[in-house]
């Protein structure tokens, strides 16, 4: 054998555990990478999800108060339909009042305006009895006259009296 083959014998065996023992330190270190690596995503995990969950008490909290002032606004809109409701009511009644007076009021007006119409014919009739009662006096006057002439030539002897005149 030569000291070629025995060294080849020799060495190839330790250049094969050297590379054997390398591989192994080399998967050593990335499975320790690779634990350091699961370790710091579990730590990034647990941290992600305590935000999350301090994030999610924080918005349900927030949910909560919106919730709240969103009851109150409904609660205030109710009062407020409900106080809107009673002077819509009160408007009604009102106006139905209103209505009950302007049609009072219109009656009247019509009772008005018969009597104005009636004053007006009473009016016409009244000037006409003054000219009848005028009249009348002027007649009355007159024969009254022709009494006192029919008389006076009577007494003058200037008209002669008939029988039953």
């Amino acid at each position: 054998m030569d000291i070629t083959n025995i060294l080849s014998l020799v060495l190839g065996p330790l250049i094969g555990l050297t590379i054997y023992l390398l591989g192994l330190r080399k998967v050593r270190a990335e499975a320790r990478e690779l634990d350091t690596r699961s370790q710091l995503n579990k730590a990034n995990e647990t941290d992600t999800f305590a935000e999350a969950t301090t994030k999610f008490l924080a918005n349900q909290e927030k949910l909560q108060e919106r919730n709240t002032q969103l009851y109150n606004r409904v609660v205030e809109l109710e009062k407020s339909v409900t106080d809107l409701e009673r002077i819509k009511i009160t408007l009604s009644e009102r106006l139905t009042h209103r209505d009950e007076q302007i049609n009072t009021l219109s009656n009247q007006l019509s009772i008005v305006q018969d009597k104005s119409r009636q004053s007006e014919i009473t009016d016409a009739l009244i000037t006409q009895l003054s000219a009848i009662t005028k009249i009348s006096d002027e007649y009355r006057n007159i024969i009254a006259e022709r009494e006192k002439t029919i008389k006076e030539l009577r007494r003058t002897g200037a008209l002669k009296e008939r029988p039953n005149v």
